[in-house]
């Protein structure tokens, strides 16, 4: 396999070939996803095609195929819009021996190799490499990225430490570039671990949906949202995963609230919410008023999904819960505030902390900061002063992810 061998893109690579025709076509697609790669091709295998980002209307009509790549379509007469996907990331079925074969896996294993030539995986690197480049939604340029740092981590390293930030900071400037009012609205949509509904978007932003209609087209449009349609039922929506990952660690203390507060609804309605949604419900839910009630929905839930072991669980929390005395006083800190309070109090840095939560650094010191604004001192000193004074924090029981 070639250093420049274009991985995974064999069937867009023959379409676009075979079928450009004169006039405009654009690749649209996310970040680092490879739409330059992919219209150079083309242009490789077709002289008579032109690349042109930003085409003349001259150009337009001069018979000539022109390509264009672009983050959203160019909505110029005649335009042909080619969306260019992440490339396929690796099942929970995939033979061993057949990993290497899976495109994203692949590419990432040749930036490896490019740095560290004879790389390896060792069978304990295996399922810690199909974490990564689920982790890394299959997105190209993410994953040469990742593997070119496997020359000093092994592939569990990096993915206990992925900053996406660090690693593709094109999305942080993609991010950064919206209208306030789009990235205030994807950042609380980062609470969703799994796809929802316009109904979701309602209860965790307070707002009409009808209200939102332009901003929501905003972020597909520039594919920071992915939309699909189910066979039945309305539209559903879902960040994807690198997107969530950079903006979870700021996503807004309301906005997780509401998001507890709607999925504790949708547990009592169906048993197929994703685990992930139910674990971030209940950390932050937990020491709220709802914390009984929560531990009864996510009993009727586990049960509902034949995980009778879970169910009993939560059903004994809720017990506890109901028998307790009363209810301590409310931390003005969040539950991951909380989490960052006590690592504080026990010395460990900004960076540390970062490494034993597994999020980015930048994300650390912002937590760090909000807790000594919660709590309206001005020392990493006082911080232990005022862990020291509270009764240990409880952590709550495993959720299932099957």
């Amino acid at each position: 396999m070639g250093a420049t061998t274009l991985i995974g893109r064999d069937e867009e690579l023959d379409r676009l070939v075979r079928d450009l025709a004169p006039g405009l076509t654009t690749l649209v697609g996310p970040v680092g996803v490879g739409k330059t790669r992919l219209a150079a091709e083309v242009a490789r295998r077709r002289p008579d095609v032109v690349l042109d980002d930003d085409p003349s209307p001259e150009r337009l009509a001069a018979g000539r195929p022109v390509l264009a790549t672009a983050r959203e379509p160019l909505r110029r007469p005649g335009e042909v819009v080619v969306d260019v996907g992440p490339l396929p990331v690796p099942g929970d079925d995939v033979p061993a021996d057949e990993l290497a074969a899976v495109p994203s896996v692949a590419v990432l294993l040749r930036a490896a190799r490019s740095v560290r030539p004879g790389f390896a995986p060792t069978a304990a690197d295996r399922d810690d490499l199909v974490r990564l480049c689920r982790a890394l939604d299959g997105v190209p340029l993410a994953l040469v990225r990742a593997g070119e740092r496997l020359k000093v981590a092994r592939p569990g390293d990096l993915l206990a430490r992925l900053d996406v930030g660090a690693l593709l900071p094109e999305l942080v400037a993609e991010v950064g570039a919206l209208p306030p009012e789009a990235a205030d609205l994807l950042t609380a949509l980062s609470a969703f671990a799994d796809d929802f509904s316009a109904d979701a978007v309602e209860a965790v932003t307070g707002r009409r949906y009808a209200t939102l209609w332009e901003v929501v087209e905003l972020l597909v449009d520039r594919r920071l949202l992915a939309v699909r349609e189910p066979g039945s039922g309305g539209l559903r929506f879902r960040l994807p995963p690198l997107v969530r990952r950079l903006l979870l660690g700021s996503c807004p203390e309301s906005a997780r609230r509401r998001h507890g507060e709607f999925v504790l609804g949708e547990m009592a309605a169906r048993a197929d919410v994703a685990a992930e949604d139910v674990a971030t419900a209940f950390a932050v839910l937990d020491e709220e008023a709802p914390a009984h009630r929560f531990a009864l929905a996510a009993a009727e839930y586990h049960a509902a999904r034949g995980e009778l072991d879970d169910g009993l669980t939560w059903l004994r929390r809720a017990v506890r819960l109901a028998d307790r005395p009363g209810t301590p006083a409310a931390s003005p800190l969040t539950a991951r505030q909380q989490e960052v309070a006590e690592l504080v109090a026990r010395g460990l840095t900004n960076r540390a902390i970062a490494r034993r939560l597994g999020i980015s650094e930048w994300t650390a010191v912002n937590h760090v900061r909000e807790v000594l604004r919660r709590l309206d001192i001005s020392s990493r000193v006082e911080v232990a002063r005022w862990v020291a004074g509270r009764a240990p924090h409880p952590h709550p029981p495993a959720v299932s992810r099957s």
